[in-house]
């Protein structure tokens, strides 16, 4: 029997979860369907995660990862004082990208969410988000605040892409106001 070559497969296994997860949920996420959709067997996905609650807990992490990078390229427009501009982008990201929030948004609802390090600094968010009310705060009020944005942004996302608010000029003001307004 000839062996395949997998070429990225654990980033493969990675994307595959979150898509899956993220339209069916992840407690209805079976193993074999990833790996149906990755050409693989699920025994594959446990060599690379050993547990479904690992896979998932990466699948988080990986999910993060791109949200921040999207983040972190737009991080400009905050310096500049673009907030909205910022905000705008980051969304549009995330809509092209639903699976990555409707995901993220699952996860942090799951059995198998764990407390997991935060991928931006307290440091970092006070440089960026320029407010003299960031300043003031703690490292851990600081995360507190943003892990409130961050559930704010998911949900709005997934209630954006499963058509549950209409995206228009008025919802959006709605949420670039309180996103903006948390760090101003």
């Amino acid at each position: 029997m000839a062996r395949r070559n997998l070429v990225n497969v654990a980033e493969r296994i990675l994307l595959e979860t979150v898509k899956t997860a993220a339209e069916e949920s992840i407690e209805k996420t079976p193993s074999k369907k990833i790996a149906e959709k990755c050409d693989i067997t699920d025994a594959t996905i446990f060599v690379y995660y050993k547990t479904k609650k690992n896979l998932f807990n990466k699948a988080y992490e990986y999910s993060l990862e791109k949200l921040y990078a999207n983040f972190k390229s737009n991080a400009y427009l905050l310096q500049e004082g673009k907030y909205k501009d910022f905000w705008d982008k980051i969304l549009s990201f995330a809509l092209e990208n639903d699976y990555f929030a409707k995901f993220c948004a699952a996860y942090r609802h799951s059995a198998y969410r764990e407390k997991t390090n935060p991928y931006v600094s307290a440091e970092f968010i006070k440089d960026y988000f320029n407010a003299e009310l960031i300043r003031n705060l703690t490292d851990e009020q600081c995360f507190s605040l943003l892990d409130t944005v961050f559930s704010i942004f998911l949900e709005t996302v997934t209630a954006f892409a499963d058509k549950k608010v209409d995206k228009n000029k008025k919802t959006l003001d709605a949420f670039f106001n309180v996103c903006i307004g948390a760090f101003l």
